[in-house]
């Protein structure tokens, strides 16, 4: 069975679609406007994508805009080729943008992650600061910059019949766990900790991560996730994002 089994992208919400690698547990979102579909990330494999989209009846074609939650390539892997085949608008965090547009291997983690497919540059055509509202077909979303598992991580707002929908990258699993700590691309450990603070506020139903399952929202999953990094908080070695000893420049070969 491929890992991008066509059986396994599936309607989980009313007009809210599940895509993505079985086996990697990378989620790609499409969600239905009426007159147009929205895409979360696009994950790295394009004939993957294609094969699991045409098994839930969406033509590629409709795929009209496209949120990046992050940079990296497991997420965006195929987001070139995606934005090249649909003319979809692709909008980002501004700071995520940069590596995206240069195809920066290391705050891609294109040369340090296994995943399908290769990482090209994508012109970003919508830069992201604080936040931004968009109206698509019948849907309007409020997307904000969400520091967390990298400088540039976005959440996505969609309020339906059945609930509020946050969509919200590496920030935030089931468990309470998260992506790791990516200080190639500038994450702030206190940044990150008034994020989550602040989330527990926005009265959202569901979360719905770019890996692992979906899960309602609980406040006691946030609050084991802030109980992580507060912990981190207060090592040195997670103290500061600008830590000399964090650089990829200050990775060394141990000598025997």
């Amino acid at each position: 069975m491929s890992d991008f089994d066509p059986a396994y992208a599936r309607q989980i919400f009313k007009g809210i679609y599940r895509l993505g690698p079985q086996k990697a547990r990378v989620n790609v979102y499409v969600v239905d406007c009426g007159s147009a579909f929205l895409m979360v990330d696009t994950g790295s494999s394009l004939d993957g994508l294609r094969d699991q989209l045409k098994a839930l009846n969406i033509p590629m074609s409709s795929i009209t805009t496209i949120v990046v939650s992050h940079c990296h390539a497991e997420h965006t892997g195929c987001l070139a080729a995606v934005k090249r085949r649909t003319a979809a608008k692709v909008l980002a965090h501004r700071d995520d943008a940069v590596p995206i547009e240069k195809g920066d291997v290391i705050r891609t983690w294109t040369s340090m992650v296994p995943y399908e497919g290769f990482f090209a540059p994508c012109a970003v055509d919508v830069k992201i600061g604080a936040e931004y509202k968009l109206d698509l077909g019948n849907r309007s979303f409020l997307i904000r910059h969400f520091h967390s598992h990298t400088c540039g991580s976005l959440s996505v707002e969609l309020t339906t019949e059945e609930g509020k929908f946050v969509f919200l990258g590496d920030a935030l699993y089931k468990d309470g766990g998260m992506g790791f700590l990516d200080f190639h691309n500038q994450v702030n450990l206190q940044s990150y900790i008034e994020n989550l603070e602040l989330l527990k506020h926005w009265k959202a139903d569901w979360i719905l991560p770019a890996q692992g399952i979906w899960f309602p929202f609980s406040r006691r999953v946030v609050n084991k996730a802030l109980k992580r990094l507060n912990f981190y908080a207060e090592q040195p070695e997670f103290g500061t994002a600008e830590s000399p000893y964090m650089s990829i420049n200050n990775w060394h070969v141990p000598q025997e």
